[in-house]
C-alpha cells in the first residue's frame, strides 16, 4: 500500500471517529439537559409573554422581569410538586385497581397508560406541541375602527 494511500485512510478513520464521538458526546449532553429545558423555557415564556402584555416602560421594565421570574419560579415548584403528588396518586389507583381488574382489563389499562406516557414524552396533549413552542396570535385591535 503507497504512503498516499495509508495517510488518507488515517486521515479518514481519524475524522469518522471525531465524528462519531461528536454525535454521541452531543447526544448524552442533550439527553443529560433535556429534562431541565422545559421548565426554565416555560419560566422564560411565562415572562416574555407577560412583558409582551403589559408594556412596562423602560423605567418600569427591570423591576416587572424580576416579579415576574420570582412568580414564574414560583410557578415551576408548584407544578414539580403537583407532578409528583399525581405521579404518587396514580401509582396508589394502579396498585389497588391491580388486585380487582381481570388481566384482559389491566392489558387494556397498561395500554391506555403506555399511550398516555408517549404522547406526554412527545410534549403533551398539547396539539401544536408544548406551550410556549410557538408565538401566539396577537390580541385584537381595540381601536375602534
Amino acid at each position: 500500500m503507497k504512503t498516499n494511500t495509508k495517510t488518507a485512510l488515517v486521515i479518514g478513520a481519524t475524522l469518522v471517529i471525531g465524528i462519531l464521538i461528536g454525535v454521541l458526546g452531543s447526544g448524552f449532553m442533550v439527553h443529560r439537559f433535556a429534562r431541565r429545558l422545559p421548565d426554565m423555557r416555560h419560566s422564560e415564556v411565562f415572562v416574555e409573554r407577560m412583558v409582551d402584555l403589559i408594556e412596562p416602560t423602560p423605567e418600569q421594565e427591570e423591576e416587572i422581569r424580576g416579579i415576574l421570574t420570582r412568580h414564574a419560579e414560583q410557578f415551576t415548584e408548584i407544578t414539580e410538586d403537583f407532578r409528583a403528588e399525581t405521579t404518587v396518586l396514580i401509582d396508589t389507583l394502579r396498585a389497588e385497581l391491580d388486585s380487582v381488574l381481570t388481566d384482559e382489563q389491566r392489558a387494556r389499562l397498561e395500554e391506555r397508560h403506555r399511550r398516555l406516557d408517549k404522547m406526554m414524552k412527545r410534549g403533551g396533549p398539547f396539539p401544536h406541541g408544548r406551550p410556549g413552542d410557538r408565538r401566539l396570535p396577537p390580541p385584537p385591535d381595540d381601536s375602534g375602527d
